[in-house]
């Protein structure tokens, strides 16, 4: 054993019939097939605390609509407690419809594991993520629980599986956290729901203080960008957290086809789930472990930077550039239209 690695006895997670207890949210939205796979595939697997979370259709979109409405079937029929659905009646989006989902699921809930309705991770690593969720419970630094890293940030992969403390969440393939952390996430979302451009850049950590990463924080909290996952993963590095992260693919999402909101026009970057023995002990590597993290940051949406003097000289450049191209661009227009 590497003598830097934090050694976790399987022997310290609950045992096999308290990991099938642990709360899973699925999230839906207009894909009923998908939806009802996922249910099946967790039912099979022997869990049954399940919370479904649907987003309503989109305003004047019929197939929205009707796959909603299926969708809402399923929920009630798969689901009879009225206390674990969440259909909402209108579109709240990729952003403010997760973020309102998950933090239904978290009031209801001290930790679980969060899928959309197309991902699928295998028994034996929802087994190990409900265990992870009780063995952290307590340790703050922990944010989440991921269920893949990149191949090519898969350095350490073999026969056995291996764990390192990643600075991001992978929230694409499944993931897991606490409510506690979720409420952290959420208060600092509402108290800097009116921040301007220039104040996000100044609050960002040194690193990821780029032009690009404060315009999509301010473009996701003004709606401009439908995306929720930019902002949980900032409040991982502002507080300095991390997320256990596999040195495995242990997650595959289905959605990769036309019907899907940001999936239809690209094939998956993988299909199948590592493989690894089964073993009693696990290890879990430090902050110290070597991964190519501009990659990690890069693959997760954030430009990084060792000089955000000069982002800050490009960010407001930008904004003083557009604050004049904007009412020439608009009186072109008009004039056009004259």
């Amino acid at each position: 054993m590497d003598s830097q690695a934090q050694e976790v006895s399987g022997a310290e997670w609950p045992k096999t019939s308290q990991s099938k207890e642990c709360a899973i949210l699925l999230l839906g939205f207009n894909r009923p097939d998908l939806l009802q796979e996922a249910i099946k595939r967790l039912k099979d697997f022997g869990y049954s605390n399940l919370w479904i979370s649907i987003d309503g259709p989109r305003p004047g979109n019929v197939k929205d609509r009707a796959g909603y409405g299926y969708c809402g079937e399923i929920a009630i029929r798969e689901q009879e407690d009225p206390l674990k659905r969440h259909i909402s009646p209108v579109n709240k989006g990729c952003r403010d419809g997760v973020i309102e989902g998950i933090s239904w699921f978290f009031k209801n809930n001290r930790e679980g594991i969060i899928l959309e309705d197309d991902v699928e991770i295998g028994s034996e690593y929802m087994e190990i993520m409900a265990g992870m969720l009780k063995y952290y419970r307590s340790n703050k630094r922990i944010w989440s629980i991921s269920s893949h890293c990149d191949p090519v940030d898969a350095q350490g992969q073999g026969e056995y599986l291996r764990f390192y403390q990643s600075d991001l969440c992978r929230v694409g393939y499944g993931w897991a956290s606490w409510a506690d952390r979720w409420e952290e996430h959420r208060t600092w979302l509402e108290r800097n729901s009116k921040v301007g451009r220039i104040r996000t850049f100044t609050r960002l950590p040194r690193g990821v203080r780029t032009k690009d990463f404060c315009l999509k924080i301010y473009a996701c909290r003004k709606g401009h960008m439908d995306a929720w996952d930019y902002e949980w993963n900032l409040s991982h590095l502002r507080n300095r957290s991390r997320s256990i992260t596999p040195l495995a693919i242990c997650g595959i999402n289905h959605g990769f086809r036309k019907d899907g909101t940001h999936t239809h026009s690209c094939p998956p970057p993988w299909t199948k789930v590592s493989r690894w023995k089964q073993e009693s002990r696990y290890l879990v590597y430090g902050d110290w472990f070597h991964v190519d993290r501009e990659l990690l940051y890069s693959n997760c949406g954030i430009v990084t930077s060792s000089s955000w003097s000069v982002e800050l000289i490009s960010l407001i450049w930008y904004l003083v550039y557009n604050k004049i191209a904007a009412p020439v661009r608009k009186a072109k227009w008009r004039l056009k239209r004259g």
